[in-house]
């Protein structure tokens, strides 16, 4: 039986710290799992090696087998440390046995936190990927990318972005085919009853096998298709011989950052859930010996902290300047002031280094703060945002006086205000509740977002039991699973192509509601451009206003959303009606533009619910190519 050692556990080398703070990133293994598989390894070297690394391979592919993954990274490296390609192939009877005997479980698997399927947006439109157990799954890579690609004036040299490009395209195409040839989608999941490794039968199995197989001919055929530099797949193809496969650690494997094999004329994708793992690995080497990390980590957190500043607006923080706050001096700090309620503040700082000047920082600019006159019967609430690029980060905070605080890693917050449900003072009342609830001492093992989870179930309190007087907290690492999850089914973000000055594009959307499938662009609403795509047509169609949102007077915004929104849920509704019409044009994008007529009339309104009889001949329609303008009569305000 496997001991399972957690996060949050002391660790077993006794040197008082925990587990995740001392000896989990160090490739240090404690459990005698490693051990016993060491000693089970002439099983493996019975039967192909070829045959076993496409089976093991090939299982991670299946939905019932997510957050299995630690398991077929140490088979398929045992199974390289005993290589052979003349033996028989393994029957699935003795492979079954053989499983369920010695791999049941690891210590190192915990709760997954991604679908079993996520995607990334890049050049060429959307790419399924397989995110394994990779800690915030496609979040790292995505937001990696935008800053490569996206963010301006970044000093990221156009030789080191024409080498990210070959490799991410190369990457992710790999991972996109491997999905396509066994029909899966973006964002499936399915929750794992059974621990065991599920075996299918003989011909789903042989499906996943080929699914990870690609011949010289169709690897050169997607190299030339998608102009990728034949010498970057050679970066990524891992020698049968590496001496550092005789390495017990999981954590150290050469197969998370080299996942495919090169033999005998056939390509194999040893570990499909890692690809992206591989991919951030090689861009941040890459731009290490570029000499350009610091760029490129710049972009990167200034894409977060772009997005992070929308997501409190839509929390209900609104950002007042503050005298304390008028130039960071240190470029890895990021800050700003928000009021939210009639009487409170909220001091936000974004942490992406280790440095420890941070919280003094914090704690001099609330004090300044609350001495103004202005705000001097206002209460406080310090947020610390902790992000990286991927790599681990070690983080201490103190306690700051006059506010209560918030610590959280950057992809939970992303997380929270993607379920849509929770404000401002949501978390106002989650950090009292707990600083008066729950001694800091008496919370183990969690997250934010474990412990957030924990408040909710239990009606927005800690008090779990009757004995109100010692609360203390134990909770699996990976219990806000279900929210992770929700979030990104929820938002559902991937592409949609549009015209663009005359070129197509794709552009990222994410889901504007539950309701309906009306999508809209953060980034371009950042811009001030508001569009809305709607699915289910057999093109892409686009609903947006004439003008950029910046330049509409401020008490007409509201009105600009809801029309774009009424219009895009009415062509949803009218669906089964104009699909049949519309699946006999080409497939180019179709949008569909409003103007108000007497605008001034719709910037103070003034009901009179007398309705017009003749209000369909008051619209003015033109069409110009796949543009069809609308122009709304300020009769329509009764309806």
């Amino acid at each position: 039986m496997n001991k399972k050692i957690g996060r949050n556990d002391k660790c077993p080398c006794y040197s008082g710290k925990k587990y995740k703070k001392c000896c989990m990133y160090s490739g240090r293994t404690f459990s005698s799992t490693s051990d016993t598989q060491q000693q089970l390894s002439p099983f493996l070297y019975e039967y192909n090696s070829i045959d076993l690394l496409k089976s093991f391979a090939g299982l991670t592919l299946l939905a019932q087998n997510h957050g299995k993954n630690v398991r077929f990274e140490e088979l398929s490296r045992i199974c390289l440390r005993n290589f052979n390609d003349n033996k028989p192939n393994v029957s699935e009877a003795a492979l079954t046995k053989y499983l369920n005997e010695n791999y049941s479980t690891h210590y190192l698997e915990d709760t997954v936190t991604n679908l079993f399927t996520e995607l990334i947006t890049f050049y060429g439109g959307d790419y399924i990927v397989f995110p394994g157990i990779t800690e915030s799954g496609t979040y790292v890579p995505s937001k990696l990318l935008t800053a490569i690609y996206n963010w301006p004036d970044s000093e990221i040299p156009d030789c080191f972005k024409n080498k990210c490009k070959h490799t991410a395209l190369l990457i992710l195409n790999l991972s996109n085919r491997v999905a396509a040839r066994l029909r899966y989608g973006r964002y499936i999941f399915e929750k794992v009853e059974n621990n065991l490794i599920f075996i299918p039968d003989s011909t789903r199995f042989s499906e996943l096998k080929e699914a990870i197989t690609f011949s010289e001919e169709e690897m050169t055929q997607l190299l030339q298709s998608e102009n990728i530099a034949r010498e970057v797949l050679g970066m990524f193809i891992l020698d049968i011989h590496d001496p550092k496969l005789a390495n017990v650690h999981v954590e150290e494997s050469p197969l998370l950052t080299k996942p495919i094999i090169h033999h005998n004329g056939e390509y194999i994708i040893t570990s499909p859930a890692t690809l992206s793992y591989a991919l951030v690995d090689f861009i941040l080497a890459e731009a290490s010996m570029s000499g350009c990390l610091t760029a490129v980590s710049n972009a990167y957190h200034n894409v977060i902290w772009n997005y992070t500043q929308l997501y409190l607006k839509q929390l209900n923080f609104s950002k007042i300047n503050i005298p304390a706050i008028s130039k960071t001096p240190n470029s890895t700090i990021r800050e700003a002031i928000y009021r939210f309620d009639d009487d409170k503040l909220a001091y936000v700082q974004y942490i992406s280094s280790e440095e420890e000047t941070h919280e003094k920082r914090m704690q001099r600019i609330i004090n300044s703060t609350l001495a103004l006159r202005e705000f001097a019967n206002h209460q406080f609430m310090d947020i610390s945002l902790i992000s990286s690029m991927g790599q681990y980060m070690f983080f201490t905070y103190g306690n700051i006086e006059n506010s209560v605080s918030l610590v959280m890693p950057i992809y939970d917050f992303d997380t929270l205000v993607k379920l849509n449900k929770h404000d401002a003072i949501d978390l106002w009342n989650f950090a009292n509740a707990r600083d008066s609830q729950i001694p800091s001492s008496k919370i183990f093992g969690a997250s934010f977002l474990d412990v957030f989870k924990i408040y909710l179930e239990n009606d927005y309190s800690f008090y779990v039991s009757d004995d109100s007087s010692s609360v203390i907290l134990h909770i699996e690492p990976g219990y806000a699973s279900s929210l992770y999850l929700e979030a990104k089914i929820l938002n559902d973000e991937h592409s949609v192509t549009r015209l663009v000055e005359g070129r197509l594009a794709n552009i990222s959307v994410t889901r504007k509601d539950k309701y309906a499938p009306i999508y809209y662009s953060i980034d371009e609403l950042s811009a001030g451009n508001l569009n809305m795509a709607i699915e289910g047509f057999p093109l892409p169609v686009w609903v947006s206003t004439n003008k950029n949102s910046f330049n509409i007077p401020v008490t007409a915004r509201g009105m600009y959303f809801q029309m774009t929104d009424a219009i895009a849920f009415w062509l949803w509704q009218c669906q089964e009606f104009i699909n049949a019409k519309l699946s006999l044009l080409k497939k180019t994008p179709i949008a569909f533009r409003f103007e108000f007529e007497q605008e001034d009339c719709f910037n103070h309104i003034k009901r009179n619910f007398e309705r017009d009889p003749a209000l369909a001949s008051y619209f003015n329609i033109s069409i110009d190519g796949t543009t069809i303008s609308i122009s709304i009569p300020s009769a329509i305000i009764p309806y």
